[in-house]
């Protein structure tokens, strides 16, 4: 500081070319950035970059709640500590403090969708992992950056989420290779190692691939040992095949710390990283990329590129844009067709192996569905209503719709890249809403299943249970575009949840909305119809009442119309004949009952509650 400013203690320009220490370093450094630094201290202070733009929106808390899922506590806990900028690639929540820079924030949030979607074709390279991470799961971990180790503090323990990693981003000139680095490292731990344990866990006993690779080179040179670690009587060239015992003292030296780090240098090396920093802190990692991959072992390599796993396979500069970098790939995927049984394929672990696939469905994604942890308990999911067909007079793509942002790729873009069907347009449509005949989803060629999804098997690619149709229903606005276990996407899986099934079901009431709040129409109820369809409208009727066409709820449907053996949940006596017994108000009260599927009774007992 002393030597930047003069005897006033004002930043004198000159004297950030007068300095020859650092006259190289200072150049590349914008002055005023380095006023900024000087003014509000070396740890408040976050670059704004300038080169990449971001195709994420940054939303408010508030409205991530509807537009991103995320809970209400957690969205009111970002509020309270001030973050305001909030974006969901894949799900996955990156929240960026009032102060945070924006097109910074919009770099973290493409950082974590190339991590999951390396050939930038919109579509998470490993589902499974993707699905872990996102908001809702058990394992939702969160990105958050703010201008300070203080800053980021706050959002350690934010409701909802597992895991919150700090993206370490101030006082960095370039913040690419930082956040880059701290995305890594939510990935590996809230995703990699939760659904492959046996490669990436943090077993205590070092026994995964990736922490047996970290123990195979602990103090050996060339190998690895951590910076906060100390290697017994401080050896750290210890001859190869004779490992220090794992885990070493120090700090980083549980599993969780040390095969992350250690998984994290492996892999920026691999992926030709420009600016990598293990070579300035690990005395013993070797200086250039060749010997990385020299000392590496077969199994461990193969781990690094197997596409089952979507490990980046090159450098990642912050950029991200879905069809705009088409990499080539000779990974065959197993698929199976989304009609009849959705059991999901099993994926070998660490196999580098071409899968021969499977008779492919209509819309059929480029990855496969990927290896589950848990044992998924099939339910029985919404039951539907029905009568005949009333077609709507055709089917073709809508040449207004076009990707956000990209005027030029509209639904010709999609062509035979189905995967793009699930990509949102400027209009918030999703690409199989706008593009039914490229997508396979005109909705005159098949009717609704007569029972809706209860029959589906379909479940998400996170292998839990209650990920069903019936939570696709509600929140159906973003879910249908979820990947299943089988490989096949919601809005497939799911046709009555996502309004692809099903002939002319009438027109919305254009004019109706909730009591009290004009903006929440039909549209609206659309966007969640598992929740919001007994939404008391002002004119006095209930949402499925008057958006038939949002809510399923009309004759054109279904094949035929007739109750089910539908039944209120936990009271077998309160089937369709109880719904019959009441009129007028109290009858369409008990028609938004849930069932024991997560249905509505308006679905399971159309004819009682005249919703054919």
């Amino acid at each position: 500081h002393t030597r930047l400013t003069g005897a006033d203690g004002t930043l004198s320009p000159e004297s950030l070319f007068s300095w020859p220490t650092a006259s190289t370093a200072m150049r590349r450094f914008p002055i005023a950035a380095v006023a900024a630094l000087l003014a509000r201290g070396a740890n408040s202070y976050v670059r704004q970059v300038d080169w990449v733009e971001s195709p994420f929106d940054l939303v408010t808390p508030d409205a991530a709640i509807e537009s991103c899922g995320l809970a209400k506590e957690t969205a009111r806990a970002l509020e309270g500590i001030r973050y305001d900028k909030v974006a969901c690639p894949f799900g996955v929540l990156v929240a960026c403090s009032a102060a945070y820079p924006t097109s910074t924030c919009g770099l973290a949030a493409n950082v974590i969708a190339t991590l999951l979607d390396a050939n930038q074709d919109g579509v998470p390279d490993a589902p499974a992992v993707a699905a872990a991470l996102a908001l809702g799961s058990d394992t939702a971990a969160a990105l958050v950056c703010g201008t300070s180790r203080a800053e980021e503090r706050k959002a350690e323990d934010l409701p909802r989420i597992d895991y919150s990693f700090g993206s370490q981003s101030y006082d960095r000139w370039d913040p690419t290779n930082v956040i880059l680095e701290e995305s890594f490292h939510l990935v590996h731990q809230n995703g990699w190692a939760m659904i492959w344990p046996e490669v990436f866990g943090y077993a205590s006993d070092f026994s995964s691939t990736v922490c047996a690779e970290t123990a195979r080179l602990q103090c050996v040179s060339p190998g690895w040992v951590h910076p906060e670690n100390k290697c017994p009587d401080g050896d750290e060239e210890r001859a190869p095949g004779d490992p220090a015992p794992s885990p070493v003292r120090g700090g980083c030296n549980e599993p969780s710390c040390d095969c992350n780090e250690f998984h994290w240098s492996a892999v920026e090396n691999y992926m030709y990283q420009p600016d990598t920093d293990t070579w300035d802190w690990s005395s013993s990692w070797p200086r250039n990329r060749a010997d990385v991959m020299a000392m590496l072992s077969d199994s461990y390599k193969a781990v690094l590129e197997d596409p089952t796993y979507g490990l980046p396979q090159k450098p990642i500069m912050g950029e991200y844009c879905v069809g705009c970098q088409p990499v080539a790939s000779t990974y065959q995927p197993t698929y199976q067709p989304t009609s009849g049984s959705r059991n999901p394929t099993k994926q070998p672990v660490a196999s580098t192996k071409t899968p021969t696939p499977q008779p492919a469905a209509d819309l059929s994604p480029t990855k496969s569905p990927t290896k589950s942890t848990k044992s998924p308990t099939k339910q029985p999911i919404a039951p539907g209503p029905a009568p005949g067909p009333a077609p709507f007079p055709g089917c073709e793509d809508d040449d207004s719709w076009h990707k956000k942002r990209d005027s030029n790729k509209k639904c010709s873009w999609i062509g035979s890249n189905k995967n793009r069907c699930v990509v949102k347009g400027d209009d918030e449509r999703w690409g199989f809403e706008a593009c039914r005949e490229t997508c396979g989803t005109c909705l005159e060629k098949e009717a609704c299943p007569k029972d809706g999804d209860a029959k589906s098997d379909w479940m998400h690619a996170s292998g839990d249970d209650f990920k069903n149709c019936a939570w696709v229903a509600e929140f159906s606005g973003n879910r249908c575009a979820q990947p299943g276990m089988d490989g096949s996407f919601a809005f497939q899986g799911c046709p009555v949840a996502c309004r692809t099934c099903g002939y002319d079901c009438g027109v919305d009431d254009e004019n109706w909305h909730k009591e009290s709040e004009p903006e929440k129409t039909c549209d609206w109820v659309a966007a969640a119809t598992g929740v919001r369809c007994d939404t008391p409208g002002e004119d006095g009727t209930r949402a499925y009442k008057s958006c038939p066409k949002a809510c399923r709820a009309c004759g054109g449907a279904f094949d035929e119309c007739k109750d089910s053996d539908w039944h209120k949940n936990n009271d077998l006596s309160k089937d369709c004949g109880w719904i019959t017994q009441a009129a007028g108000a109290i009858r369409e009260q008990r028609c938004v009952a849930k069932g024991e599927d997560g249905s509505y009774g308006f679905l399971g007992c159309p004819v009682a509650c005249d919703s054919c």
